[in-house]
């Protein structure tokens, strides 16, 4: 069995529910409401 996350990265003018809403949509095919921030994980970029 192999498990993965959605991950992905917010586009500009967008709120963070919007892109969980879309990323979960993009990688998923699911569509979710009632979104509540939990957490999140900064991915850098490597020139960083």
């Amino acid at each position: 069995t192999f498990y993965g996350l959605v991950a992905g990265f917010l586009e500009a003018g967008e709120t963070l529910e919007e892109c969980v809403e879309r990323e979960v949509f993009e990688e998923t095919g699911l569509k979710v409401k009632n979104i509540t921030y939990f957490s999140n994980q900064p991915w850098p970029y490597p020139a960083d």
